[in-house]
C-alpha cells in the first residue's frame, strides 16, 4: 500500500501514521479504511511530498529510540507538572546556596583528577537527563520520542532528543515537553555546587557552573533553545522568525516584536564578545 506504515488510535480522535521518522495526523475515518486494507492511489504521494522536519547537518546518535524509550516510560512520573514545579524550585534553592559567598573563599589549591573525572561524569549525566527529560514529558503526553545524540549549534557542541511527536500533542503538553529538561537538569547542577562550596573544591565548583550555564543557555529564546519552543508554544505559532497569522492575538505581535529586538542584541552582544576575545588574544601574544 501506497501509505504503508503503523497506525495509532489517539484519544482526540485522529490517528498518527508513523512511516519510518515521519509522522502524519489523519483523520479517523481515512485512517480505518487504510488499516483495514483500502488503499488510495495519491495518498502515499501526497504524504511523500510533505514538509520533512529539518535536521542538524552534524548529528550522531548516542542513544537509540530502542534505548531511550523505556528510560523515558520509567521517567514520566517525574514529568508531572507539581513534580516539574519541585525539581526546578529545589534546583534554584541549591543553586543558590552554591552560589552563596562564603567565609572562607580559598579553594583547593591543587586538581583531585579522581574528582574531577566525576565531575564531568556528572556534567554528562545532567546533560542525558535533560533529553530524558523531554522524552519523558512527550511519552506522559502519548507520544514516542526518538534518538538521543549530540551535534553541533553553530560551534558548540550540543545533546539533542528527537520529540519530533510533540507538534502532534496538546499546547499543554507541547509546553510540559519543553519544559521538562531545564527543570530535571538544575537539581543536579545546585548540588555539584553546593558540594564545591562545602568542601572548596574548584572541579565540583566548576562542574556546577557548567551545568547552570547550560540551564542558563536554554533560559534564552533567541536561538533554538528550549526558552524558545516554550514561547513558540505558549503563542501557539511554529516559528517567531516567520510572519505571525492574521488571527494571533495582539499580546503575540508585541511578544514577537521584543523578540526579534532582542535577538539582535544578542547576536551583537556575542560578537562583541568575540571581538574582544580576540583582541585580548591578540594583544596578549604581542606582549614580550
Amino acid at each position: 500500500m501506497g501509505a504503508a506504515g503503523e497506525l495509532e488510535a489517539r484519544p482526540d480522535g485522529r490517528w498518527l501514521l508513523r512511516r519510518g521518522e515521519r509522522r502524519f495526523l489523519l483523520p479517523a475515518d481515512l485512517a480505518r479504511r487504510l488499516r483495514d486494507g483500502d488503499d488510495f492511489d495519491r495518498l502515499g504521494e501526497l504524504l511523500d511530498a510533505a514538509p520533512r522536519p529539518r535536521r542538524a547537518r552534524l548529528r550522531v546518535t548516542l542513544l537509540p529510540a530502542r534505548v531511550v524509550r523505556p528510560l523515558a516510560e520509567a521517567l514520566a512520573p517525574a514529568t508531572a507538572w507539581p513534580a516539574l514545579a519541585v525539581s526546578a524550585a529545589s534546583g534554584l534553592l541549591l543553586c543558590a546556596l552554591g552560589l552563596a559567598p562564603s567565609a572562607d573563599g580559598r579553594l583547593a589549591a591543587s586538581v583531585a583528577w579522581p574528582l574531577a573525572l566525576l565531575a564531568v561524569s556528572v556534567v554528562v549525566l545532567a546533560a542525558t537527563v535533560h533529553e530524558l527529560g523531554h522524552a519523558a514529558a512527550l511519552h506522559r503526553g502519548g507520544g514516542r520520542a526518538g534518538d538521543i545524540g549530540a551535534g553541533l549549534v553553530w560551534v558548540v557542541p550540543v545533546l539533542w532528543c528527537d520529540v519530533t511527536e510533540a507538534s502532534l500533542l496538546p499546547r499543554r503538553d507541547r509546553l510540559r515537553v519543553d519544559a521538562a529538561g531545564v527543570a530535571l537538569q538544575l537539581p543536579l547542577g545546585g548540588l555539584l555546587l553546593c558540594a564545591g562550596r562545602a568542601w572548596q573544591r574548584p572541579e565540583l565548583l566548576g562542574a556546577g557552573g557548567a551545568i547552570l550555564t547550560a540551564v542558563a543557555w536554554n533560559a534564552l529564546p533567541f536561538a533554538r533553545t528550549d526558552a524558545y519552543w516554550l514561547l513558540c508554544d505558549a503563542l501557539g505559532v511554529t516559528s517567531l522568525a516567520r510572519a505571525l497569522p492574521a488571527a494571533a492575538p495582539p499580546c503575540a505581535w508585541r511578544i514577537r516584536a521584543w523578540w526579534r529586538a532582542g535577538r539582535v542584541l544578542f547576536a551583537a552582544g556575542l560578537a562583541a564578545a568575540a571581538v574582544a576575545r580576540v583582541v585580548s588574544w591578540v594583544r596578549g601574544g604581542a606582549t614580550p
